[in-house]
């Protein structure tokens, strides 16, 4: 389905990706999981960009073969440690936002990934989720955008009112007295 918004996760991925420089085209991408939210509308976004992606789910087989092929990873499964990143040496965006139970009884919010240390994977939390609210920040600020142009183009029509007879002329257009009066007096 085409919108004028985009959803919001994947593009606050892609406002990333452009603020770190890092250019999709040519790239092999895998992403795992293929929500109608993340996965489905990032693979199409990152197409779009001419990268070469696979989205990996469920039912794939040895998803370790995309792996090693992958220039960049995407996990947007919601599970906890799904994916192991210590044979990991591309940068992985980490989607998932999970609670686990601590060592100290406390409910605590991971990503998907585990053995992150020295790898390059975005923060849970504390990464996708602070783009995600920029990116639906950028879709509420261009509805309004959109809305005021709509409101503005409204407010010229109802002013060029010239003919009260005339069915575009509104009686809530300010001219709308004068054009009355310019009736009576011809």
């Amino acid at each position: 389905v085409d919108s004028l918004y985009k959803p919001c996760t994947p593009l606050g991925i892609l406002s990333y990706l452009d603020a770190c420089g890092y250019d999709l085209d040519g790239k092999n991408v895998t992403i795992f999981g293929r929500s109608e939210i993340v996965g489905k509308p990032l693979a199409k976004m990152m197409t779009d960009r001419n990268a070469t992606v696979t989205l990996c789910h469920s039912h794939t087989k040895n998803y370790y073969q995309f792996i090693q092929t992958a220039d960049l990873i995407v996990t947007a499964v919601g599970k906890p440690k799904f994916l192991n990143c210590y044979p990991i040496y591309v940068p992985v965006i980490d989607v998932g936002i999970n609670f686990i139970e601590g060592e100290d009884g406390k409910m605590h919010m991971v990503g998907d990934c585990c053995n992150i240390e020295g790898r390059d994977v975005t923060p849970v939390p504390g990464g996708v989720g602070l783009l995600t609210r920029c990116a639906l920040l950028e879709n509420v600020w261009q509805a309004a955008n959109i809305n005021l142009d709509d409101h503005v183009r409204r407010e010229q029509k109802l002013f060029s009112c010239k003919n009260p007879d005339d069915p575009q002329c509104s009686m809530f257009c300010p001219q709308f007295d004068n054009c009355k009066e310019k009736e009576k007096g011809e």
